[in-house]
């Protein structure tokens, strides 16, 4: 290395307007946040304080609830049921449902298929076979 010692040479020049102040701009202003006010800055930090304690209470609290659910899935086998419960609600529907299961055939909720055979069945009977079974009972 050389023992000289290199500089940017400084370049001075006039300012230009923007920088020169005329008598004809009036006052300078004031400066700007010269007097701060404490009371505004006290019930503003205390504000900012309450906003991080209550983003922390919320961020525990969800981590708590996702902690809960994550040991409930992989360490208690929670998560194994969820195909079951699905397979369950599906024959479900279907058993409590109205649907087409080929071009002739349709399903109905037990219940209404029970209730239309005794009607078919109560139909069909003659008044002497009525008068039979009710005579049985």
């Amino acid at each position: 290395m050389s023992d000289s010692h290199q500089e940017t040479p400084t370049h001075h020049t006039e300012p230009d307007a923007w920088h020169r102040h005329s008598e004809d701009e009036g006052a300078p202003q004031v400066e700007h946040a010269a007097h701060a006010n404490p009371t505004i800055l006290a019930v503003t930090f205390i504000a900012m304080i309450l906003g991080v304690a209550f983003v922390v209470v919320v961020l525990v609290a969800y981590f708590n609830n996702y902690v809960s659910n994550f040991k409930a899935e992989k360490q208690e086998g929670v998560g194994m049921a969820a195909p079951f419960e699905a397979s369950k609600a599906e024959a479900l529907a279907q058993l409590n449902g109205h649907g087409w299961v080929d071009t002739n055939t349709i399903y109905i909720p037990v219940d209404d298929a029970m209730d239309l055979v005794v009607q078919r069945y109560a139909s069909a009977a003659s008044p002497s076979e009525e008068s039979m079974l009710t005579d049985a009972d």
